[in-house]
């Protein structure tokens, strides 16, 4: 059976939302609402769990570390297996480490200032493929030790720090009480390993420190030519049995793993990956509590509209057409409500990612919080969802019953006394519901901003008390 949807009950849809302002306001505000906080999640946690690392061949590009099976937590002391990675790891090319320090920048015609710095060694540069703006990056001599200090330079901090001088190249700074020489500068958004704009040469000799200890470091690579990250972990596994075997002591619980690149940046393991899709389904409830509640609605006004149903049923109009038409105003409603909730969504994150810029020194370069393509196709997918709820739910209930009698009820007039009442119960619980949502946001921000928060010290050797 055919339903007949066309471009007039597109019309119709419209034409019944402005008839009727109180609904569309109450019902599209409060869609537009769950609809934010839905796109807005997704997008953050997409990006999170499935970021696109806007570098050559980004998905290649892996993360190296050890896991303390004994501690259920990462073990990154590990100058000793890195050298040892290095050396026998062949399915990871370019093996790399940096790790983050803070030191103060005193630079001429500029105050002193804070800065946070990337350590990294040079096999860094050619892991992420990109070339320097101006001089060179760091090349492996400048790792040795007594080796002059060099700094490099990112395009953000040569414009607004130094006057996008062109002549920076050769120019002495200090960092700290050690006067580096600037060598270079890469191009504008490049910001590997994380979000760093200040890149030294990591000089760490393994023969100082003893079997786990030593800084934390992170090890990254890119996967050889035809490698799978299976066959790389399969490989590296093999590493780690030997390692155990000759330090018993040390690395019996240690099991090295190899990971998307951006997971222990960002303290990203599959056991949270559950977690993460049930957070992300209670968002979505949100949209479902909502549009039931304007469902609520709808049918109430379908109670003024069963005088026309009943007259298109009997022209010959079937149920099914009588649905699709019902359906495709709520289409329309949600439609609407989804375009708003987007662009709320879209001002939201724009603003969370200002915070970090303040508050934690800027976004890691791979986090782009833009509409993106699956980010659409969810909302897409929930606009049906509430258009199904608000729309076919009332409209089934309405239709399935005899019309004569509901036409009788209404001329009674408590019918729309008894309408009027449901109207501002449910008129309540909404607002209520939706005044709930921006507490949620913001509980939800505090967590996360607690659990982005991470020390660039070895944190377990200190305490702290109160004072």
């Amino acid at each position: 059976m055919k339903t007949g949807i066309s471009w007039l009950d597109v019309k119709l849809g419209i034409r019944m939302l402005v008839k009727h302002p109180g609904l569309t306001l109450v019902g599209g505000l409060g869609m537009a609402v769950a609809f934010a906080v839905g796109a807005g999640s997704f997008t953050f946690f997409y990006s999170h769990l499935y970021p696109n690392i806007p570098l050559e061949d980004g998905h290649r590009i892996v993360a190296v570390e050890n896991w303390d099976t004994k501690r259920n937590n990462e073990e990154r002391r590990a100058v000793h297996d890195f050298a040892t990675w290095k050396r026998d790891l062949k399915s990871v090319q370019e093996l790399g480490a940096f790790r983050n320090t803070m030191r103060n920048l005193i630079a001429p015609g500029g105050p002193a200032e804070a800065v946070k710095i990337a350590e990294m060694t040079a096999s860094g540069f050619k892991v992420a493929r990109v070339r320097p703006l101006l001089g060179r990056y760091l090349v492996p001599e400048d790792e040795r030790e007594g080796a002059p200090r060099v700094l490099v330079i990112g395009h953000e901090v040569w414009k607004t720090r130094f006057g996008g001088d062109a002549g920076i190249v050769g120019r002495d700074v200090r960092l700290g009480n050690v006067v580096h020489t600037v060598v270079g500068v890469m191009p504008e958004r490049f910001a590997f390993p994380v979000s760093h704009q200040y890149w030294t040469a990591l000089q760490v000799d393994p023969g100082e420190y003893e079997q786990r200890r030593g800084p934390e470091i992170h090890v990254f690579g890119r996967l050889a030519p035809g490698v799978t990250a299976e066959q790389a972990q399969a490989e590296l596994a093999t590493i780690g049995r030997r390692a155990a075997a000759a330090y018993p002591k040390t690395h019996a619980f240690l099991r090295p793993q190899v990971l998307p690149y951006t997971y222990p940046l960002m303290d990203i393991q599959d056991v949270t990956l559950s977690g993460v899709g049930v957070m992300q389904l209670m968002m979505s409830m949100l949209l479902v509590v909502v549009a039931v509640n304007v469902a609520i609605l709808v049918y109430a006004r379908t109670a003024t509209r069963l005088g026309e149903i009943a007259v298109r049923t009997a022209l010959g109009a079937s149920r099914l057409r009588v649905v699709a038409q019902l359906f495709v105003e709520a289409l329309v409603l949600s439609s609407i409500a989804a375009l708003i909730g987007l662009g709320v969504a879209q001002y939201g994150l724009r603003l969370a990612n200002a915070i970090m810029d303040s508050e934690t020194g800027g976004a890691p370069f791979w986090i782009d919080y833009g509409l993106s393509f699956p980010t659409v196709l969810y909302t897409m997918g929930l606009t049906l969802l509430a258009a199904l709820i608000v729309g076919v739910l009332p409209a089934l209930q309405s239709t399935g019953k005899r019309l004569t009698d509901s036409l009788r009820q209404l001329g009674g007039g408590t019918g729309m006394q008894l309408g009027r009442v449901w109207t501002i119960l449910i008129v309540t619980q909404v607002a209520f519901a939706v005044a709930a949502l921006p507490v949620a946001v913001a509980m939800g921000w505090q967590e996360v901003r607690s659990a982005g928060t991470r020390p660039t010290f070895a944190a377990q050797e200190f305490i702290a008390a109160p004072v």
